[in-house]
């Protein structure tokens, strides 16, 4: 795998998702636990508190924060300091009613046209583990279901975006779809990783797409047809993953604890690759949204 080098931040904090560069130097993501963070040059700042188990964060082309959650809400984080709400895109009433489980969003990412794709988790009422849904949200205010299947995890989209790739974890695939129709093309298969679930989702310019395997320490690098390239340890729980947009040949991971490691092992790993990679897009100012 094409990495030069790697620097840990030491966090030391819980389990770390959604990493978000906003292409300043700095990063926001997740601890599960405790909500939003930003890290910049050795500095640690609540971003948005009280929200637990965000898996997803986007933000808007106004700079303005998107967090998924118990619904797909908007925060200002402009001024620094704690996020103030200033809107939400989505909440669990516009999502399919499905009996005997919790519907909760889970990662999100606009795509080049700016609309938002979602995923939904869900649990049964003994906490299991049951498929979700994924969703596109566009500015008309629509909301399609694209699959109504799946356990929804990263989101990333092709160079020409054309296609968007969504972890289906428990069955240690990837789907893909068609941006046009929102039609099912094809899946990755990743049972022959030796351990670990699909969850964050990054491309290369190569058109590689680098995969975050939870409850495993490895990232895999797969080609354009789908063939395993590479695969690295990192030492610890991968989450998930995301190129820095100001220089996007550095690629950021967020881990998390195992059963081996305490539970404030969470880290952020900062990783030189020698190729460039695509960031995540910015989606429309709220008031583009009907």
């Amino acid at each position: 795998m094409p990495i030069t080098s790697m620097k840990r931040c030491g966090l030391r904090m819980g389990r770390l998702e959604a990493p978000l560069p906003d292409g300043f130097g700095g990063i926001h993501f997740t601890d599960l636990a405790a909500g939003v963070f930003h890290w910049q040059a050795g500095r640690l700042t609540h971003a948005v508190v009280d929200r637990p188990m965000v898996g997803g964060l986007a933000r808007t082309r106004g700079r303005n924060l998107v967090a998924s959650g118990p619904a797909v809400d908007v925060f200002d984080i402009r001024r620094g300091g704690s996020g103030e709400h200033v809107g939400s895109l989505l909440t669990t009433e516009h999502v399919l009613a499905k009996r005997g489980s919790q519907p909760w969003f889970n990662d999100i990412a606009f795509d080049d046209q700016g609309r938002l794709w979602c995923g939904v988790i869900r649990r049964n009422s003994k906490g299991t583990p049951i498929p979700g849904e994924l969703y596109v949200y566009d500015m008309q205010g629509n909301l399609s279901a694209v699959h109504t299947d799946i356990y929804p995890n990263g989101i990333a989209f092709s160079a020409d975006g054309g296609t968007a790739y969504c972890s289906d974890t428990f069955r240690r695939r990837i789907l893909t779809f068609d941006t046009t129709n929102l039609s099912e093309r094809g899946q990755i298969d990743l049972s022959k990783v030796p351990k670990g679930y699909p969850d964050g989702l990054a491309f290369d310019l190569e058109g590689h797409l680098w995969v975050a395997m939870w409850q495993s320490p490895l990232i895999v690098r797969i080609s354009q047809d789908g063939i395993i390239d590479q695969l690295l340890d990192v030492g610890a729980w991968a989450y998930s993953l995301a190129f820095e947009p100001s220089t996007s040949s550095t690629l950021w991971v967020t881990t998390g604890p195992n059963s081996d490691q305490a539970t404030d092992s969470g880290d952020l790993l900062r990783m030189d690759v020698a190729i460039q990679g695509l960031a995540a897009c910015d989606g429309p100012h709220l008031t583009d949204f009907r």
